[in-house]
């Protein structure tokens, strides 16, 4: 599952768990309200995008960093 192949980089990663828990949709540090996912686990995927309604705040975070 968490092949090099499909994780992002550990700096897209950080930036990605910043975006999380910064939204106001984040419960209890680890669970997005928005899509059940387990936040440390999905940030980590090239694959998964963030769910936020007319925002992807990992994209936005992303091209912070």
């Amino acid at each position: 599952m968490f092949a090099s192949d499909r994780c992002v980089s550990d700096g897209e990663y950080d930036a990605r768990l910043r975006a999380c828990f910064d939204c106001p949709k984040l419960q209890g540090d680890t669970t997005c309200t928005l899509c059940g996912c387990i936040v440390q686990i999905a940030a980590k995927l090239k694959d998964k995008r963030c769910p936020y309604p007319g925002q992807d705040r990992w994209s936005v975070a992303s091209s912070a960093s």
